[in-house]
């Protein structure tokens, strides 16, 4: 019961800015509470405390949420938390419910690609986002760059954090060649 009620707390807070209450649209006769951020459209049964929803904006729009991977969820927290923390609190607290070790998950795999010591990322890394061997050329790095940039910017419904990791990988492989 903690899980359910701890997400409810949470989704409160998400609506009301903090202040407490349901926000604009509030809990519905057949008790349900509604919210509609820039990336979400959430649900909330206020007896049973199951969250449901739909995706708006980004690379996931038009998918339910329940019928996200755990790892596409974490993508779109990522997203979320640079381009609207409304939806990330929101998709914080579903995780927390439903993939309870989905903050280790997510570490795992910044760790995975976190570059080097002082943080910036590896040639490797570079080559493996933009799905080139090593040694590709300049113009293969700048092909590869605007095919990804074309499905995935977040003007054509992409996520912003991927656009900025394929970004940095175009420029390190550019830097590397050139040096």
């Amino acid at each position: 019961l903690s899980g359910p009620l701890a997400a409810l707390g949470l989704w409160l807070l998400a609506q009301s800015g903090g202040r407490g209450g349901f926000g604009p649209v509030g809990p519905r006769e057949d008790q349900t509470s509604h919210i509609v951020t820039d990336h979400l459209e959430m649900r909330l049964d206020l007896e049973t405390g199951r969250v449901s929803g739909r995706v708006l904006k980004g690379l996931f729009k038009g998918r339910e949420i329940e019928r996200l991977k755990p790892e596409e969820l974490a993508l779109l927290w990522q997203d979320c938390r640079i381009a609207d923390p409304q939806s990330a609190q929101i998709l914080e607290a579903y995780l927390d419910q439903t993939h309870p070790n989905w903050r280790e998950d997510v570490k795992r795999g910044e760790e995975r690609f976190s570059g080097g010591a002082d943080g910036r990322m590896r040639v490797e890394e570079a080559y493996e986002i933009l799905g080139l061997e090593l040694g590709a050329t300049a113009e293969q790095v700048r092909k590869a760059h605007r095919e990804l940039m074309l499905r995935l910017h977040p003007d054509r419904g992409g996520s912003t954090y991927l656009s900025a990791k394929i970004n940095e990988a175009k420029d390190v492989l550019l830097a590397s060649l050139e040096g």
